[in-house]
């Protein structure tokens, strides 16, 4: 059995057929009682359309849940601010309704990260159910391959370096059933 992995899911963007049958099988499990919509375009930031922003929130309101979103940026340079990651959902939400919760939105927003919640105490105050999740710790574990972390982004939109990043071995994850390579990264600047 092949035990390799790739990650050219986060890069490629899906032709419209894809997109549709994801939309199809959202929708489906929803039907069948799905609390919510998990949604991650941070995860893949090349390879992943605002159509299917839209498709997600559309669904969450027509349903009425919320998304559960990992935002599209880490970032607080422009153009790609963690601020214009969550509005790239928060415009479909005020269009077609359902709720968002932003996971670790400091993650993205970073020094912006006063600013996003003022946005989204804003759009709470108007009837927009939006909650920010943030995490008690400076830590976080990922995928190595994970778009954020690319010199070009992490060091110069994140404006950190890799100075505290530790890569954890086959041998530390042993306990996982698939052998697998994680990183942790201090969010510290």
């Amino acid at each position: 059995m092949d035990t390799h992995t790739t990650m050219k899911w986060s890069s490629v963007v899906p032709d419209q057929d894809q997109i549709d049958s994801m939309r199809d099988m959202v929708e489906d499990g929803l039907k069948e009682g799905a609390l919510g919509v998990g949604f991650t375009p941070g995860y893949m930031v090349g390879g992943c359309t605002q159509q299917e922003s839209m498709n997600v929130q559309m669904l969450a309101g027509k349903c009425g849940v919320s998304s559960f979103v990992h935002a599209r940026f880490s970032s607080q340079a422009p153009p790609t601010s963690g601020i214009l990651g969550f509005e790239e959902m928060m415009a479909p939400q005020a269009i077609y309704g359902g709720g968002i919760v932003f996971h670790h939105m400091h993650a993205q927003a970073l020094i912006e990260t006063p600013k996003a919640l003022k946005m989204m105490d804003d759009a709470n105050a108007k009837g927009f159910p939006i909650c920010p999740e943030i995490y008690p710790y400076n830590y976080g574990g990922t995928i190595v391959a994970a778009d954020y972390l690319k010199p070009s982004n992490y060091q110069g939109c994140m404006v950190r370096g890799f100075v505290r990043v530790r890569f954890r071995t086959r041998a530390d994850t042993v306990h996982f059933a698939q052998p697998c390579s994680f990183l942790a990264v201090s969010l510290l600047p």
